[in-house]
């Protein structure tokens, strides 16, 4: 079963949480979202919010696509680099 990658969107992330919540297993997750087992294990386990506080441990879609947004918000290898955008700005 060859998947094309796409991010997972909010309402995926919704379906995650609900379906996690109500105890359905990883794999039947995984097909109703037409994703891969791995990728929606990996998805819970990187946004899974540990707290001392039972009630605020879980999987929680919104701060779970918020997290994953700010890890996707990476600025242009020239805005990193000001010599590269220099020698490019040179070149041109």
């Amino acid at each position: 079963m060859t998947l094309p990658y796409i991010h997972l969107s909010l309402a995926e992330r919704r379906e995650i949480a609900r379906m996690h919540a109500a105890k359905i297993p990883i794999s039947v997750i995984a097909d109703c979202l037409q994703r891969h087992r791995s990728t929606i294990y990996r998805e819970i386990k990187r946004n899974w919010v540990h707290d001392e506080e039972p009630l605020y441990r879980g999987y929680f879609h919104v701060a779970a696509d918020m997290q994953a947004r700010a890890r996707r918000q990476r600025l242009g290898k020239l805005s990193r680099k000001p010599v590269l955008a220099v020698y490019v700005m040179d070149r041109l």
